[in-house]
């Protein structure tokens, strides 16, 4: 059986890729997507260890069909970790596993990474979240491997990254994001026809886009408040927040939605419908909305966007970051 697996970077069109291009992928091609018994397993094992009989569980249903896999936190987003999450990978999907890779331009993917970590509530500002590598190797003393809490540019080498996975796996591609719109990436996973890529091609382009950044002054709002949580002891709950229980608990959950899908209300029989109505009604009432949704859903549209910029004060490595942009340079063929 064939695997293609999408392990990220995050940031890099992957919601639009996930919702839109991977579905019909699959579709055209008999693979079978995201299985929710593989993804479950997959994302346990990107927080935990799986236990022998996961393991087990998993290689068989990896060996059952042919799958279209894409969840980007696989490749770990703290490229300090990079090399021990491909180990975890290499052991779990096997050397055979074709691995795909999605990059992006360094600065614009380290600052939407870090509004992306406030957008899960994780709200630090941007000069105490990206450390040189001297104060990062001495947060870890604060800090845990399953939460990224702090980010240090000096570790964000896409050349090594690159490295890392083409050493252990068969088969590696890299797309730059810049360049995903034309599915040219796709020639070295698959056998792909004009009419498919045209088809994918069109999709993509026509895609909403989804999980847009907080604007300029939306991150300026989202900073101020939490000054003022923080003032009088209080902070957001954010996702580096979560505990083990609630790990466990959306574990559950994920096994009960392969075992039995949940069906959408549109789709419940019309008796149900009528019981349910009420409990529905109310939480639409009495529904506050997430800050995040406020922001990116009303406020965002509301005010003129302006995109948001790390402050000049960050530290970001331009040294690395030019190195970075050569890479994807020639990764390009030479060109932007």
């Amino acid at each position: 059986m064939s695997n293609i697996v999408h392990i990220g970077l995050g940031k890099t069109a992957t919601t639009t890729l996930q919702r839109h291009i991977f579905p019909k992928l699959a579709e055209m091609h008999g693979y079978k997507y995201n299985s929710p018994h593989i993804t479950k397993l997959l994302r346990k094992s990107v927080v935990t260890c799986l236990s022998d009989k996961e393991v087990v569980e998993l290689a068989g249903y990896l060996s059952s069909n042919d799958n279209l896999i894409s969840i980007e936190s696989l490749v770990n987003w703290n490229p300090d970790l990079w090399e021990k999450a491909a180990e975890r990978n290499l052991a779990i999907l096997g050397e055979k596993a074709r691995i795909l890779i999605t990059i992006r331009e360094p600065l614009s993917w380290m600052t939407s990474l870090y509004q992306q970590k406030v957008h899960e509530g994780n709200v630090v500002q941007p000069e105490f979240f990206f450390l040189n590598k001297e104060a990062y190797e001495q947060s870890k003393y604060f800090s845990s491997e399953s939460k990224l809490e702090y980010f240090c540019p000096d570790y964000l080498d896409l050349e090594r990254l690159a490295n890392i996975y083409i050493s252990r796996f068969e088969l590696v591609t890299l797309a730059d994001m810049s360049r995903i719109k034309n599915m040219e990436f796709l020639d070295d996973l698959l056998k792909i026809t004009h009419e498919e890529r045209a088809t994918l091609a069109s999709l993509f382009s026509s895609a909403k886009a989804e999980n847009r950044g907080y604007s300029k002054n939306a991150m300026a709002l989202t900073l101020m408040r939490e000054r003022l949580f923080n003032s009088l002891g209080l902070k957001t709950f954010g996702s580096s927040d979560r505990r083990m229980e609630d790990f466990q608990a959306s574990w559950v959950s994920a096994e009960k939605a392969a075992r039995k899908p949940v069906k959408k209300y549109k789709d419940l029989p019309i008796g149900k419908k009528i019981l349910l109505f009420p409990k529905r009604m109310a939480g639409r009432i009495f529904h506050v909305p997430r800050w995040r949704y406020l922001m990116q859903e009303i406020f965002d549209k509301l005010v003129p966007y302006n995109k948001y910029r790390l402050p000049k004060q960050v530290y970001i490595n331009e040294k690395q970051i030019q190195k970075n942009r050569d890479f994807i340079k020639n990764l390009n063929g030479g060109g932007g």
